[in-house]
């Protein structure tokens, strides 16, 4: 579930991504978008309280909940590992790239205070 705003600058950088997530995991997954301002009682349901929120729901398992803007790569790996159950090969490249991804993600919050 892409819980996101029209309004959102992150919300707007992320949707070509789930689009393109969609098409490449075509019948393995499903991607839902809500607008919150559209869909308030399931936003408020699922607890968001920012966006983009992103919540990844596994056929069994509990479900997570990824606020931000996270790079395809750190999604492809969440899909791959946390929907999927595969085995998700460590490529060094793509850890250091997730890595920064996380600290870019950190410090975009930081400035925000």
């Amino acid at each position: 579930l892409d819980f996101h705003a029209k309004w959102c600058g992150p919300c707007k950088a992320l949707n070509p991504i789930l689009d393109e997530l969609d098409k490449e995991y075509d019948g393995e997954i499903d991607i839902y978008k809500m607008d919150i301002e559209d869909e308030l009682e399931v936003s408020q349901q699922f607890g968001v309280m920012s966006v983009p929120t992103l919540v990844f729901i596994p056929t069994e398992g509990k479900p997570a909940i990824q606020a931000g803007a996270p790079s395809k790569n750190m999604l492809k790996e969440i899909i791959d590992e946390k929907l999927l159950g595969k085995e998700v090969e460590k490529n060094p490249v793509n850890e250091f790239n997730s890595i920064m991804d996380k600290i870019k993600g950190i410090l975009k919050n930081d400035n925000k205070k």
